[in-house]
């Protein structure tokens, strides 16, 4: 008696500790890289939480590459959309098929900090077959955005 006591003792908390480590289903996530510098990483439930990228100075050929994961698909007629806060399309970038489960999409940061012209905060949003409704990524502070010179 005791020892089924201790065996169903031990099951129960190791069913309880496995399942304090659930992943999120699926596998979507993205990160944002400038140039090659990671600086914004989401996946799983941590996706709906929009971080501000303030843009200070950066070499007037910087790259902006982000990097989306759907779920072990390849993501098809993939494009980089750029929005005020009225969600008025600023530029709209446009990537073939990806022929890989991760294919960097690139924007030049230069094209971006031009727009501060007509706005202070761009938001960035990913939309793809897989997203089709798109996604907003991040949220791009350009209000001192300079490029090195």
């Amino acid at each position: 008696m005791k020892k089924r006591f201790a065996a169903l003792l031990l099951i129960a908390g190791l069913v309880s500790s496995l399942s304090s480590f659930t992943t999120p289903f699926g596998g979507e996530g993205f990160q944002i890289y400038i140039d090659n510098k990671l600086v914004v990483e989401r996946f799983g439930p941590k996706m709906s939480e929009v971080q501000t990228l303030k843009l200070e100075e950066f070499a007037p050929n910087a790259k902006l590459t982000v990097k989306y994961w759907h779920c072990n698909q390849v993501g098809k007629d993939r494009a980089i959309t750029l929005k005020d806060a009225d969600q008025k399309v600023l530029k709209q970038y446009k990537y073939k098929d990806a022929t890989e489960k991760l294919s960097a999409m690139n924007c030049n940061l230069y094209d971006i900090a031009l727009l501060q012209k007509s706005t202070k905060l761009i938001n960035l949003y990913y939309a793809s077959d897989e997203a089709p409704q798109g996604r907003l990524l991040v949220t791009i502070d350009v209000n001192r955005a300079l490029a090195k010179k």
